[in-house]
């Protein structure tokens, strides 16, 4: 399973700063705030391997 590690405390951080500009500048419009993500790969992502004995 390949899953995404994404750091709260960033995504948090960018959401206040957001949140503090439209406060301050009275919009009501929409923004975007990009936080990097790291893909984790995990040990059960990928091909079955053939050799090994299947369970029947």
């Amino acid at each position: 399973m390949t899953t995404v590690r994404q750091d709260f405390g960033e995504v948090g951080r960018r959401c206040l700063e957001v949140l503090v500009r439209r406060i301050e500048l009275h919009s009501d419009g929409t923004g975007s705030a990009l936080v990097p993500a790291e893909r984790i790969v995990r040990a059960s992502t990928g091909r079955p391997d053939r050799r090994r004995k299947r369970l029947t």
